[in-house]
């Protein structure tokens, strides 16, 4: 398993990962999804492809403020979710964020999705509640990973 910078080149192969991931979500929260959005987002992010040998498998997008890290994307495909590898990449990120010397690292999830239940192992809560999604924050004040 690698995790690997993405350049601009791999804009298109990661948004059809996450449009592919996110859009029955998306539809059951009648949300639409926006490709310029995701676009503009990409640029002004950190981006990483996850790969298993040759294969894609996953896509990870951080951006940083003051005190935090911001995860705007951090997608699996289906057929290897389940296996210990989103934890290790919220892992990355917890790493990530302590090397930059933040505190704290924020996300929104759909609150029907099923990553849900992952960011909260972690210790993510809820800090903002909104009509489809959760804005959740974790603390890495005092921890040590």
């Amino acid at each position: 398993m690698k995790l690997v910078p993405a350049g601009a080149d791999d804009i298109d192969a990661a948004e059809r990962l996450v449009f592919a991931n996110m859009q029955p979500y998306l539809r059951d929260a009648d949300l639409a999804w926006e490709s310029e959005r995701f676009r503009q987002g990409f640029v002004a992010a950190d981006n990483y492809l996850l790969s298993v040998d040759a294969e894609t498998i996953g896509f990870l997008s951080l951006t940083y403020a003051a005190n935090h890290t911001y995860v705007r994307e951090l997608q699996l495909i289906a057929a290897y979710r389940r296996r210990g590898i989103g934890s290790w990449l919220i892992g990355e990120v917890e790493r990530s964020t302590r090397q930059r010397g933040l505190s704290h690292i924020r996300l929104r999830v759909l609150k029907t999705s099923p990553a849900l239940a992952l960011y909260r192992r972690h210790g993510f809560r809820m800090i903002i509640e909104e009509a489809a999604t959760l804005g959740l924050e974790k603390s890495l004040a005092g921890s040590s990973g």
